[in-house]
């Protein structure tokens, strides 16, 4: 799904001790259609206390350079995440940008979220985080709500809206079904329909989006069918899809 060109290098390493985690890792990519090189930086320490409560702070580096000019950042993160049952998952979480060279890669923000298993075959998500931005801009708000529905066997409908308030504000939502069926042992049906209405108005670099492509998050709706036929046993598969897609692009 990569553009031609795109090379990506990862490192990194982890220290236990007791209930404490230490995590460091470096990321290095360079996107040879875009003329692109991004690098990554990062360090964690997450605390748990018991088995109800995790605390996590992480600090980051970003830099891209082949833009108009030189960017970089470098922030701070916190997270904690409660569990008080089996069906309750609630969070906070919060960024800090320390320094920033050329454009603002990342804004400062604040969030909450929760997640609940209704039953096993139904879960909602629901997350609300306030932007800030530098300067005289001014700060929005984007407020998620997800829902997944296991209908039957195989078969699974998703969705999440987003309200983002942005010069005016405008929503989004991703709503999709997915479909799975085995005939037999050896041959499978899948299909998936998926409509998405973007968040149009957000930054490009803003956390909603899909960091480091650097690209708006085109509207757009898919349908695919494919199959595929497998002998247990077999080194032998066979397999037939097909997608139409109509986007932006």
């Amino acid at each position: 799904a990569l553009q031609g060109g795109t090379q990506e290098y990862r490192f990194g390493g982890e220290l236990r001790q007791g209930s404490r985690l230490l995590t460091m890792t470096h990321e290095w990519q360079q996107f040879g259609a875009l003329g692109l090189d991004r690098r990554h930086s990062a360090a964690a320490l997450t605390e748990s206390l018991g088995k109800t409560i995790e605390l996590k702070a992480t600090m980051t580096g970003d830099r891209f350079a082949g833009l108009t000019s030189p960017t970089g950042a470098l922030g701070g993160e916190v997270r904690a995440q409660w569990k008080p049952s089996e069906l309750w998952t609630l969070f906070t979480e919060g960024r800090r940008q320390f320094s920033v060279e050329g454009a603002n890669l990342q804004p400062d923000y604040v969030g909450v979220g929760a997640s609940l298993s209704m039953y096993r075959n139904v879960a909602l998500d629901l997350r609300h985080r306030m932007v800030f931005l530098r300067g005289d801009s001014a700060g929005y708000s984007v407020t998620e709500l997800g829902v997944r529905t296991r209908i039957a066997d195989g078969s699974e409908a998703f969705g999440k809206y987003q309200i983002a308030g942005i010069d005016g504000g405008r929503n989004a939502a991703l709503v999709g079904l997915r479909n799975r069926i085995a005939l037999g042992e050896s041959w499978t049906l899948n299909a998936l329909v998926e409509r998405r209405q973007g968040v149009g108005r957000a930054s490009v670099f803003d956390p909603v989006r899909s960091l480091p492509f650097l690209q708006v998050e085109e509207d757009y709706w898919s349908v695919g069918f494919w199959s595929e036929f497998v002998r247990p046993g077999s080194p032998v598969r066979l397999s037939a899809r097909g997608e139409v897609r109509d986007g932006d692009s």
